[in-house]
């Protein structure tokens, strides 16, 4: 049991505290299978524990988290059995029926290194909330991977070369329990497509994810790129210029719409934060570009960029900056200084 631990937050994934569905705060074992759903999220794991029926899952995985390794768990008619040194419990069991995993044709793809590290960097810039004119999830095609943020202040586009035969809305809450060997996809059935991911012991699905709205800008991001990349001017490697920002950011712990102001001039970049409250910093660096520029930029769109990256500015516009590898772009907006 102590091994089933590990599962639990996918487990929780799929729960809700909420009265509706009845079975969302309860957990489903089986002979050979542990399972939860809320109706948006079904997760199952292959694992057999030698106990049957449906238990609260909130009480259950707080129970199982307290016990020792020689705890001794059983069984007896509808209520599970546990002494853990001086410790009893007795966990009541109910026999509710759950939702069948939805059948039908699988669209997947295996996540390499390589693969998995470009969700991992896209999921940063998905919007938050689903509305008509957001997209919460990753677009994944054959040729190219794309995420757009809410208010379309930052999207990100890389070029790849997979074998999937239709695009897949990827669920960036699937990929925090993702690794490299896992697959996500689609299931596709008369009703509806929806997301799948598949770890080696568990499955998650995510009902009614799978349909990929045609508001969707891959085509108009890609466009964007193709018409104005030759406007780029490269600055420097972005790697010293998060440090940089990191460190004037200090300043701006208690600012809910934190600025850093960016100044290019004369192959030199001043960084730097200020506030009326605790002050000013500053750092200074020696960049690659002489062009003349200076920008604003909120600190929070440089987190969790990968250091391969470099920082690029439109010589054609002051509101945005860019991030490109050698095969990807990171589009940030910006406010002119």
């Amino acid at each position: 049991m102590q091994d089933l631990k590990k599962y639990f937050p996918m487990l929780k994934k799929a729960t809700t505290r909420n009265n509706i569905p009845f079975y969302g705060k309860l957990m489903l074992f089986t002979e050979n299978e542990v399972q939860t759903c809320n109706n948006v999220i079904h997760t199952k794991v292959n694992y057999k524990t030698g106990l049957e029926g449906c238990v609260d899952f909130f009480a259950f995985e707080k129970v199982i988290n307290s016990l020792s390794p020689e705890a001794k768990i059983e069984q007896d008619d509808t209520i599970i059995k546990i002494e853990d040194g001086k410790a009893k419990y007795g966990i009541l069991t109910d026999d509710i029926e759950f939702p069948k995993i939805p059948a039908g044709e699988r669209n997947v793809v295996e996540l390499d290194g390589s693969l998995l590290s470009s969700l991992n960097t896209a999921k940063n810039y998905t919007a938050k909330e689903d509305t008509i004119q957001s997209h919460p999830y990753i677009y994944l095609s054959d040729s190219e991977i794309v995420a757009v943020s809410s208010n379309n202040s930052s999207a990100y586009l890389k070029f790849i070369d997979i074998d999937l035969p239709s695009p897949i809305p990827v669920s960036k809450e699937a990929l925090a329990f993702a690794h490299v060997g896992d697959r996500i996809g689609i299931v596709k059935n008369e009703d509806e497509n929806n997301f799948i991911f598949i770890s080696q012991n568990a499955i998650m699905i995510f009902s009614g994810r799978a349909n990929i709205r045609s508001s969707f800008p891959v085509d108009e991001l890609k466009s964007f790129i193709t018409k104005n990349k030759s406007n780029f001017r490269k600055v420097d490697n972005i790697l010293p210029i998060i440090n940089a920002v990191k460190q004037v950011s200090t300043l701006l712990v208690n600012e809910k719409n934190p600025v850093v102001h960016l100044k290019i001039d004369k192959k030199k970049m001043d960084i730097s934060a200020e506030t009326s409250l605790t002050g000013r910093a500053s750092v200074g660096l020696d960049i690659h570009t002489d062009i003349k520029m200076e920008l604003k930029i909120n600190p929070n769109l440089l987190n969790n960029i990968p250091i391969d990256y470099d920082l690029y500015v439109d010589v054609t516009s002051n509101s945005r900056v860019v991030l490109q590898s050698e095969d990807s772009f990171i589009l940030l907006s910006c406010k002119e200084s």
